[in-house]
């Protein structure tokens, strides 16, 4: 059995590295068009602002990129407390009437080791596209547009945790990363039907997160093994 004290997920300092690229390419050109001249092909008007958006853009990009490949930013962690979850995204404030506010972008949610009820694979939506063989195009509105033409799903394998339906997790999730929901309360589940409350599934129920397999160190199967493992560990304690 696998044994360890902590499980951390940050992200991956290659990205960083990607921006960092980008930064210093956007920057170059900023400045190149309004100092320079030296890339054929690239001229603006003297009083522009574009090479200005273009510096400004990538100077701001390569600060942000530099300090994350510094100093890389947790996504996930699980250790003697549980497993700690983070919102990625920026908080869209509710409306005054809203009991709760959304967490904003850093929140952590530590889901407790005696809350957690199932550690397995899940599939995670990636994206839509156009199904070969459906529809046909035709010209309009300037453009080419597709009719009648049926979009399937795209679905990558994740690591799914569920968690008794009183966690609330809504919110502390990272667009194109992870996915988050809260599970149904019993106020819920007395309005609905007896058949639609026997056609609700695990997933659905509890609540629970879905983490992209790409980011999880030593993949998927490493990531279930240890958190599983951890889980026996820490749970009795």
């Amino acid at each position: 059995m696998i044994m360890t004290n902590e499980y951390v997920v940050k992200t991956k300092r290659m990205h960083c590295l990607l921006g960092i690229v980008l930064a210093a390419a956007l920057l170059y050109l900023g400045l190149d068009l309004h100092f320079f001249h030296s890339l054929k092909g690239w001229r603006v008007t003297p009083n522009s602002p574009v090479w200005l958006l273009f510096s400004v853009g990538g100077a701001l990009l390569l600060v942000f990129s530099v300090k994350a490949f510094v100093s890389p930013r947790t996504l996930l962690k699980a250790d003697i407390n549980g497993i700690t979850i983070y919102a990625g995204n920026i908080a869209v404030e509710l409306g005054s009437n809203s009991a709760s506010k959304p967490p904003k972008k850093g929140d952590a949610r530590v889901i407790p080791w005696s809350q957690i009820r199932q550690i397995g694979r899940g599939k995670m939506l990636t994206g839509t596209q156009i199904m070969k063989g459906t529809g046909y195009s035709t010209d309009a509105l300037g453009g080419t547009v597709t009719v009648g033409a049926k979009h399937g799903q795209n679905f990558t394998d994740a690591l799914q945790v569920l968690c008794d339906r009183s966690v609330s997790l809504k919110g502390f999730e990272t667009s194109g990363l992870s996915v988050t929901w809260n599970g149904y309360t019993e106020d819920d589940l007395r309005q609905m039907s007896k058949r639609d409350r026997e056609s609700m599934t695990d997933e659905s129920l509890h609540s629970g997160f879905l983490f992209r397999k790409s980011y999880l160190n030593g993949g998927l199967d490493n990531a279930i093994n240890v958190l599983e493992a951890m889980r026996g560990q820490y749970s009795k304690s």
